[in-house]
């Protein structure tokens, strides 16, 4: 392990927190609709938000999580640490110190890791302290995907820069296994997507054709190929298949949206195994009722094998007059068919990116994170527009 002593985060000045009785309140109710408990953290000084929606927020034991707070006229991202149900504890680092697309441990609720430069390191929440694991040189480290592990929580995914994606044991980061990608020709690999799938050791990648080279033909669809991650080996290929707006079970399955969405006459969401096999149908909307639909996420709990989450999101200026599904609501979809409506998120997103609901949930399933602006006044929501993006809870136990 390096033997660089550990970095104080008190040495740093950070500015003055964006929280204080006159600008935040907790926001309790129920969905007035589908009746699941929610928390909206609402908070007019600025905007919050999580790590996207497959980088779960929530240490081993839901005690804590992780959001990123920017206060109203900044673009800096302040990593800052709250309890599990939503009271802000303290800040933790700037996007200046540290990279803000950090993992939690899987057995230690107290540690996180993140990057700076070629520089791995383990960051003590309670001590706020950051412990240096490894420097990398030759090649160094480029994780522009961010940082993940495997199921296990025992090895970390890592993109270098010389474009092999290599894995290391943690916490020592020792017994590098290397896998070199191959991309074919007129291609590109999506390098901000790469990660750990959470089953096993495999890793997810997607290529995309690069329409320069097409040519005017009739462009290709992308395809995911997946990976071992400790034999470097590839594993398998998903045909018209990315991994973006998807995610996958620790079982061994992903759950996709079938082909482009809203360009066909239905929605079609898919279950399919990593090795291909098992491709079925779990979920449909028809497009007449997806016309104010904008996009959509799914996420699934890194605990749960039978269901995972949909949440729906309009654009802003774009609403119906009534409100009936499908909207901006999350969706609780089981494996086997069913699905049941949770809750609906009351935001529509604008030219902030994550002004989408992006859920992101606990491992058990039981504590689920979006954001919303409380801009969809369609119907009843629950939700109250702070003016900027808030955080709510949705409460599954």
């Amino acid at each position: 392990m390096n033997s660089t002593p550990f970095l104080s985060l008190s040495l740093f000045l950070l500015p003055m927190s964006i929280w204080s009785a006159d600008t935040v309140r907790m926001i309790d109710f129920a969905d007035p609709l589908y009746g699941t408990r929610v928390r909206q953290v609402f908070n007019s000084a600025g905007d919050e938000h999580n790590l996207y929606h497959y980088r779960s927020v929530f240490n081993s034991d839901k005690t804590r999580f992780l959001g990123i707070e920017t206060p109203l006229g900044s673009k800096d991202y302040e990593v800052t640490l709250y309890d599990g149900d939503g009271q802000r504890l303290k800040k933790l680092f700037t996007q200046a110190q540290f990279d803000w697309r950090v993992a939690w441990d899987k057995k230690n609720p107290r540690w996180i890791y993140t990057w700076k430069g070629s520089t791995v390191f383990r960051y003590d929440t309670e001590a706020e302290e950051a412990e240096p694991l490894r420097t990398f040189s030759q090649p160094a480290l480029a994780p522009t995907c961010g940082l993940s592990l495997n199921q296990a929580g025992d090895r970390m995914l890592l993109m270098m820069g010389d474009k092999t994606v290599r894995t290391y044991r943690l916490p020592a980061l020792d017994d590098e296994k290397i896998c070199r990608i191959d991309i074919p020709e007129g291609w590109y690999a999506n390098w901000d997507k790469l990660r750990f799938t959470g089953h096993r050791d495999y890793f997810a990648l997607t290529f995309s054709p690069n329409q320069a080279a097409v040519r005017g033909a009739a462009v290709p669809r992308s395809f995911t190929r997946i990976y071992d991650g400790l034999s470097g080996s590839l594993y398998s290929t998903l045909e018209s298949v990315t991994v973006g707006h998807h995610d996958f079970s620790p079982d061994g399955r992903m759950a996709y949206v079938e082909g482009y969405f809203n360009q066909g006459p239905e929605m079609r969401l898919r279950v399919v195994n990593l090795d291909g096999s098992g491709d079925r149908v779990v979920f449909t909307a028809p497009r007449e009722k997806l016309r104010y639909v904008r996009n959509y996420h799914i996420t699934w709990p890194s605990g749960v094998d039978d269901w995972f989450l949909l949440s729906f999101f309009p654009q802003t200026g774009r609403l119906p007059q009534d409100y009936e599904p499908w909207l901006d609501e999350i969706v609780q979809v089981y494996v086997d068919g069913r699905h049941k409506i949770l809750a609906r998120t009351g935001t529509t997103c604008d030219t902030n990116f994550w002004t989408q609901p992006q859920q992101s949930v606990s491992a058990d399933g039981k504590r689920v994170l979006f954001h919303s602006t409380g801009r969809c006044t369609v119907g009843r929501t629950g939700q109250q527009a702070s003016g900027t993006l808030d955080q709510c809870l949705l409460y599954l136990d």
